[in-house]
């Protein structure tokens, strides 16, 4: 794809067994009206894979099936291939459970023209959203049904994903920032930060923008991502399946306070989702 100029921007994910959240998740990504959305499927066994090839075959989405490799974690290396094949300026890495909010203005451009030149990686500092005492799934869209949130200087906002220049990307070596072979990490508004042993910056910033992290959802749905394990270790590891421990619900189960960051665009989102719904089978 040609014609992308330097306030161009993709988001990239890695997904596995995802599908009750993918058309909200892509929806939300076309309303920020990001110019590519890339997700890799890691040997989905849902509808994941069907939905994922229906929005790849209407050229709304790029869907890149990424099996397993033994020895080898899938995350970080399908990140790279995004990398390695991006056509845009920039690029963001961002979950399927966490929703980039922009509170200054309505699209990713606008963000991105704001920036100093020698900007060319931005740290997003995490909100996460507890489980609002929801036990089971049920068929309102993420931003609707959890809109209580952490405090924000929990500690563990400072926690960060990011969105950089791919061709000053020299290295990806952790899920949540990459190395840059020039320039420098800016906070969303351009001041210039500093990355923390590659994963967080010591002054927590809202002020422009946001990723809403709906780490847990309903307690149930909590329990099935557990059985999922995690994707930024390789297959036969064994602490694959230890991190989503009952003591680590807990600690971010806060719901003190009410952020409806995301969930006030909601309608806009849901006919967005709805339509990217037609184009897919059953």
């Amino acid at each position: 794809m040609t014609g992308f100029g330097n306030s161009s921007v993709t988001v990239c994910a890695i997904a596995r067994d995802e599908g009750p959240y993918l058309l909200e998740w892509v929806a939300w990504y076309k309303f920020l009206a990001f110019d590519r959305i890339v997700i890799y499927d890691n040997e989905s066994r849902d509808k994941s894979t069907g939905i994922l090839a229906a929005l790849h075959r209407a050229g709304e989405i790029v869907h890149r099936p990424w099996p397993d490799r033994p020895g080898e974690q899938p995350q970080l290396p399908a990140y790279r291939d995004a990398v390695s094949r991006c056509s845009t300026e920039w690029i963001a890495f961002l979950d399927i459970d966490e929703f980039l909010v922009l509170h200054a203005m309505p699209r990713i451009a606008d963000l991105v023209q704001g920036l100093p030149e020698e900007c060319s990686g931005v740290a997003f500092n995490q909100r996460f959203f507890g489980s609002a005492g929801l036990r089971h799934y049920d068929s309102r869209m993420v931003i609707e049904r959890f809109t209580r949130s952490s405090r924000p200087d929990h500690i563990l906002s400072v926690w960060i994903k990011s969105m950089v220049r791919a061709r000053k990307v020299n290295a990806i070596n952790s899920p949540h920032s990459c190395e840059l072979a020039s320039g420098y990490y800016a906070e969303p508004g351009g001041r210039r930060c500093d990355i923390e042993a590659v994963s967080w910056i010591r002054e927590i910033s809202f002020d422009v923008a946001q990723y809403n992290h709906y780490i847990l959802k309903s307690r149930a749905e909590y329990l099935d991502k557990r059985a999922k394990g995690r994707v930024d270790l390789e297959p036969g590891h064994p602490e694959r399946f230890d991190k989503y421990t009952d003591e680590f619900f807990d600690l971010h189960d806060e719901n003190v306070c009410e952020d409806i960051s995301a969930a006030r665009w909601a309608e806009l989102v849901r006919v967005e989702r709805d339509r990217l719904a037609r184009l897919c089978p059953g």
